[in-house]
């Protein structure tokens, strides 16, 4: 039997934003751990994906581009595991989409959204499809 899933991995590089959203999933029961880039998420990552239950991702970061980071975080986590793609451009479901992502959020999003996110995510890992 696996671990549940507790943990949401909020990647951004803009501190502010990691700190509000830390605090809206502490505020739902979860953990949040921070990373400021992709290269930092993918290291948490391969230290216990077991527990993450979510991935909130900036698309706009230093260092590596979305595709490829979305690739790597795929690698580590079951597809099960919503990658939520944040973003202030105006397309943001169109560029999730291009990713191969169906969850987005546009920045600024109203912080029931991102609730409603996390609840999703939680009621399906505690009922995973078959």
């Amino acid at each position: 039997m696996s671990a549940m899933r507790t943990t949401v991995l909020v990647v951004d590089d803009d501190a502010d934003f990691r700190g509000l959203a830390a605090f809206v999933v502490a505020s739902q029961g979860l953990i949040a751990v921070e990373a400021a880039d992709c290269g930092e998420c993918l290291e948490v990552l391969r230290k216990d994906p077991e527990r993450i239950l979510a991935v909130l991702l900036d698309y706009y970061m230093p260092g590596m581009k979305p595709g490829p980071c979305v690739a790597g975080i795929r690698e580590l986590l079951p597809a099960t595991v919503p990658v939520v793609l944040v973003t202030a451009a105006v397309d943001a479901g169109q560029r999730a989409r291009e990713l191969g992502l169906t969850h987005w959020l546009s920045k600024p999003f109203d912080l029931d959204d991102l609730r409603a996110i996390l609840r999703a995510a939680r009621s399906e890992d505690a009922h995973p499809a078959i």
